[in-house]
């Protein structure tokens, strides 16, 4: 959560100078490390359940921030 902040708030700084498209390639990179940080820990604990909702929350994740934001 607290890389999260770190992303976001590093990222916010420049968001008003960025373009729609720019926004939504933000949008998705935070989203995809986020994921990645999660893959990392379900392959460190082999738990393929929570490998598997990790893809499928992510999708939707980034479906519903690009929706309200875009």
């Amino acid at each position: 959560m607290v890389f999260l902040r770190l992303i976001l708030r590093f990222e916010e700084r420049s968001l008003p100078q960025l373009m729609l498209r720019e926004k939504r390639d933000l949008v998705y990179g935070v989203i995809k490390r986020i994921s990645a940080l999660c893959l990392n820990l379900a392959h460190k604990i082999q738990c393929f359940y929570f490998i598997f909702m990790t893809h499928i929350a992510s999708f939707q994740l980034y479906k519903a921030i690009t929706m309200l934001v875009f």
